[in-house]
């Protein structure tokens, strides 16, 4: 599905297909004239409601064919974000969650990174997200020093069944407890030059870390919050959406209530572009075995896996809901997720 976003004449989103019905031209990649989408090969003409108005090359009030009609989607404009439903059917829900990240009254800054493409299907991506054990190999720069054990994690499921929060633990001599793990911040600086570090941390407001969690939503939502000792929270998130079998669509971002000045918005908008790059590597040299809706299931599971469980079981789940079929099966013998 290819689509066409833009703003109509009442400044209003709107979403339609993008492929022209005279040449098949993309509009996606025409202009904007008074609030209508405009082809770039003949200047077509297309209002919100995907009907075409005009035609430059025939006599103004003569009739236009019925026939140049695109199709249009439901859109959802909300916290700054735009939800599409691709489907003739109406919206299941009818409006998409609100997001604590992008509540301004929690976490007034906000920094969206320029969307990517990632060389990877949905499921791909997810689960590079969500896996912890990544970052001291693949956030080299962006997060230089990253521990390359997990730690110990609470995994809970969401009550509404669409999600799941993982809440880091703290470990005892009997093994992990249900406690939240406190632990001093970290500035991770990478992109900097060494010696001006420790001048631009103290901008950054941190303090102690009380509660850290990343969670999953089946509205395509990863999200890694941390709420501080001195009641400041941060959101690192990312809205993900497949664009092809193979690729998908990453809209990241970072908001918080803490470092409110420049140097602190340069700081994360510098480690924000360059984190979501390296993933966009990283995806990159996956096998092509690997890649697909499929993804790749190893022979055995290591600690880094428990949180791409619950996610498959979700997604599973969602897709047998929608009588579609789960183009993976997951041996039971791990104990944490059915197919």
């Amino acid at each position: 599905m290819r689509v066409a976003l833009f703003r109509d004449g009442d400044g209003r989103a709107r979403a339609t297909g993008s492929i022209c019905p005279h040449r098949g031209a993309d509009l996606a990649q025409g202009r904007l004239v008074a609030g209508r989408v405009q082809c770039p090969f003949h200047g077509l003409e297309f209002d919100g409601t995907g009907r075409c108005v005009r035609v430059p090359s025939q006599p103004p009030g003569a009739p236009i064919a019925t026939g140049l009609q695109l199709p249009t989607y439901p859109i959802v404009e909300q916290q700054g974000l735009l939800w599409i439903w691709p489907d003739p059917s109406p919206p299941v829900p009818s409006s998409p969650a609100s997001f604590r990240g992008l509540d301004a009254s929690v976490v007034p800054r906000h920094y969206f990174v320029r969307p990517r493409t990632y060389g990877g299907s949905y499921l791909n991506v997810v689960e590079n997200a969500l896996d912890g054990a990544h970052l001291a190999f693949v956030h080299t720069r962006s997060v230089p020093g990253a521990p390359e054990s997990t730690g110990s994690w609470h995994i809970s499921m969401a009550p509404d069944g669409r999600g799941f929060e993982a809440l880091a633990v703290a470990d005892s001599e009997q093994g992990s407890t249900d406690r939240p793990l406190e632990m001093p911040s970290r500035a991770y600086l990478g992109f900097a030059p060494r010696l001006v570090r420790p001048l631009i941390e103290p901008f950054l407001g941190l303090d102690v870390v009380v509660r850290y969690t990343f969670s999953y939503d089946l509205s395509g939502r990863v999200c890694f919050h941390t709420t501080y000792r001195n009641g400041c929270e941060d959101f690192l998130f990312a809205f993900l959406t497949p664009s092809e079998a193979e690729k998908t669509l990453v809209f990241a971002g970072h908001s918080r209530a803490r470092g409110a000045n420049p140097v602190a918005d340069w700081a994360i908008r510098s480690f924000m572009e360059i984190l979501v790059e390296e993933d966009g590597v990283a995806l990159d040299k996956l096998s092509q075995e690997a890649r697909g809706p499929a993804g790749l299931m190893p022979p055995a599971v290591i600690p880094a896996d428990r949180t791409s469980l619950p996610f498959r079981r979700l997604y599973g789940r969602a897709l047998r809901a929608e009588e579609k079929s789960v183009p993976w099966a997951l041996g039971r013998s791990t104990g944490e997720a059915d197919s």
